[in-house]
């Protein structure tokens, strides 16, 4: 059977369009599974760099920690433990947790 052109145009514009909507549903479906999670990967990296501060701190010491009493690596411990218990990492837990 001849279809006619314009009925095969239009099945092919259809199919394009329907297309063009499924793959914008699955970007803004990914879009909303994936919030946070790039600020909490951002902050492990950061408490990842503070772990080698403060283990340097303990190893060879800083300069510029004149009183030589360790100030310096308490207040890198006290940064890291700020940053560990920051909302970025505990609001993207729940959902890692349930996803597994």
């Amino acid at each position: 059977m001849k279809r006619s052109l314009l009925l095969r145009l239009g099945i092919a514009m259809a199919t394009i369009f329907a297309l063009a909507v499924i793959g914008m549903l699955s970007s803004v479906f990914i879009a909303d599974t994936s919030e946070g999670f790039a600020a909490a990967i951002n902050q492990a990296g950061t408490l990842r760099m503070q772990s080698y501060r403060i283990a340097s701190s303990m190893a060879h010491g800083i300069p510029g920690d004149m009183l030589g009493s360790g100030e310096v690596t308490r207040k890198l411990v006290a940064e890291f433990e700020r940053r560990l218990f920051s909302p970025r990492i505990h609001t993207v837990l729940p959902k890692v947790l349930v996803s597994r």
